[in-house]
């Protein structure tokens, strides 16, 4: 990096389980802005509705507000000369790292939404968490509304559309992908994380560090070689530079 860094407001979902947000791409973007040392601002915001496309997270860079977080990484990368690990890798492996980002974030995404949002544990949580911003009658009403929404779009993206033993089989396929390559190096992108492995992180790392007892999460604690690799990320990212408060 040789320019001057932007001012950089991030807006993101609370923070939850120990990690800065618990919004899988906001936490692959701010994974990125600190494995990078670049300097942001937090803003807790768990309406999406009010970023530029309706999604979480956005940001405001020197006072232009861009939404989306690979559009925010391509932005700030372009704008200051950042060399991300995976430009380093060969073309194969660059197809490789190209290819769990995409699976991560759309398959292993809708898994970890129906955790969530759908199976009982996940949505005993969010009954909890929501006790905590509002009252007992309201958490009644909106809760119900929440699961039949996510359930909706979970439907029509899928996932949904085959059965819980289907959808724990094709969690596994995609855990047992990933540590399968991972027995080989100690990152996605080789010695050091690239974006793939943020991409990955930002959706992993939830279901690794809840404690509701889902289904695709508890498959994915019982694999070492990613409860590794994703501590090794969060080490790298998080632990050499304080969050913001």
């Amino acid at each position: 990096m040789t320019k001057t860094c932007p001012d950089i407001t991030v807006y993101h979902f609370a923070p939850a389980w120990g990690l800065p947000t618990s919004g899988p791409f906001a936490l692959k973007l701010l994974a990125w802005l600190s494995l990078h040392e670049l300097p942001w601002k937090s803003v807790v915001q768990n309406d999406p509705r009010k970023g530029p496309v309706g999604k979480s997270p956005w940001a405001s860079i020197d006072d232009e507000v861009v939404g989306d977080s690979d559009r925010i990484i391509e932005r700030l990368s372009r704008d200051l000369d950042i060399h991300d690990a995976e430009a380093d890798l060969a073309p194969a492996d660059r197809g490789i790292a190209q290819t769990f980002k995409t699976a991560y974030e759309e398959r292993v995404h809708q898994i970890l939404e129906t955790d969530l949002f759908v199976d009982p544990a996940g949505l005993a949580f969010l009954r909890g968490a929501m006790a905590d911003d509002m009252p007992r009658l309201l958490v009644g009403a909106a809760l119900p509304l929440m699961k039949r929404q996510f359930t909706r779009q979970l439907y029509a993206r899928g996932i949904l559309r085959h059965s819980p033993d289907e959808v724990q089989a094709m969690a596994r396929r995609e855990f047992e992908a990933l540590a399968g390559l991972l027995s080989t190096r100690p990152f996605i992108c080789g010695d050091r994380p690239g974006l793939a492995d943020l991409a990955c992180f930002g959706q992993l790392a939830p279901m690794l560090r809840w404690d509701m007892k889902t289904p695709a999460a508890n498959q994915a604690k019982q694999m070492p070689n990613l409860v590794r690799w994703c501590a090794a990320v969060e080490s790298r990212c998080f632990e050499s530079q304080a969050l913001p408060a």
